[in-house]
């Protein structure tokens, strides 16, 4: 039988299915319910920066959410359901009712609260901390190093403030992702989650009002993690997790392939439930005792880019068989 264990921010998984921060993880209830199905290691859903703020009765900062005022009362409500105390209560009881590793997630914006609320989450036994950082660049003065030095200082921040292992979940949209994640992991983490899937915007034409956009994604988005992570590993550094486009088997060995440590999923146990942990697993384990691999280590990162000899050349090559239609 293959052995299917892996390491992931320092932690002994056994086996590299994820299960992303998202509402199925929102109580102890869905983290049990992802263990009893063979989740390698569980994100809770996300604590959001302004629900600290709104508990703490603290005047907001000038941001995108405190603008309108409907999205800043539903912040604050939210707040009210599953405060930071909440939060804490929840990591405490998960831990005491599973061995799966707890991973607490942090959606974060600035330095303000992190710091300390990272170390109470440490006290409360979180195995490791992700912080969702989803920074929307919308200031037209605002340049792209000023950018990453936000999401660096966010980083450099909690660092300081705890000792548990951290992972930070990014976007794509960078203008030099190599260097930029090169510089969080010099900033003290530990694993990259590529990629964030940030929330779409959308308008009603005929309420003429904004709407969000689809909330799941698809089996096509993979390749976006697949070519990044097949680039970034093994120079960056750190462990590499990937997430958006996780449906199947098949795309978690492929992103196993490039070099991921784990795979993470959320919007296939959305439309497939929760099952689909344990057919996501067996479908790895299937295909490693077919090729004749009895760990993940046997072939982990066998098809990054650095294998090709040549990569530059091997991207190129891609880019003009995709173009060209040449097999």
């Amino acid at each position: 039988m293959a052995d299917l264990t892996t390491s992931y921010l320092g932690l002994e998984l056994k086996n590299p299915v994820v299960v992303s921060s998202s509402g199925i993880t929102r109580n102890v209830e869905g983290v049990l319910r992802c263990a009893d199905a063979g989740a390698g290691a569980i994100v809770l859903k996300s604590l959001f920066e302004e629900q600290i703020e709104s508990e703490a009765e603290q005047e907001q900062e000038a941001t995108e959410v405190s603008m309108h005022p409907e999205a800043d009362d539903y912040i604050r409500q939210m707040g009210k359901h599953l405060g930071p105390d909440d939060y804490l209560a929840l990591v405490e009881q998960a831990k005491k009712k599973t061995d799966v590793p707890i991973i607490a997630s942090l959606n974060s914006r600035t330095t303000k609260w992190w710091g300390n609320y990272a170390r109470q989450l440490e006290q409360a036994g979180a195995d490791a901390i992700e912080l969702n950082m989803s920074i929307m660049p919308r200031r037209f003065e605002e340049n792209a190093d000023q950018v990453e030095r936000r999401y660096v200082n966010i980083v450099d921040k909690v660092r300081r403030q705890t000792s548990v292992p951290l992972a930070a979940k990014i976007g794509p949209f960078f203008t030099a992702l190599p260097h930029f994640t090169t510089a969080l992991r010099k900033a003290g983490v530990q694993a990259l989650v590529l990629f964030n899937r940030f929330y779409q915007l959308d308008i009603n034409i005929q309420t003429k009002k904004l709407a969000p956009g689809y909330m799941f994604s698809t089996p096509q988005e993979v390749y976006l993690p697949l070519r990044w992570i097949s680039i970034l590993h093994p120079e960056v550094g750190c462990d590499l997790s990937a997430s958006t486009g996780v449906h199947t088997g098949t795309e978690a060995v492929k992103l196993l392939l490039a070099g991921a440590k784990t795979v993470q999923v959320c919007s296939t146990l959305y439309k497939n439930g929760i099952d689909r942990i344990a057919t996501i697993r067996s479908d790895i384990e299937r295909w490693m005792t077919e090729g004749g691999y009895e760990t993940i280590d046997d072939f982990r990162g066998m098809l990054n880019q650095s294998q090709s000899g040549s990569p530059e050349a091997y991207e190129r090559l891609q880019y003009i068989k995709a173009l060209t239609g040449v097999s």
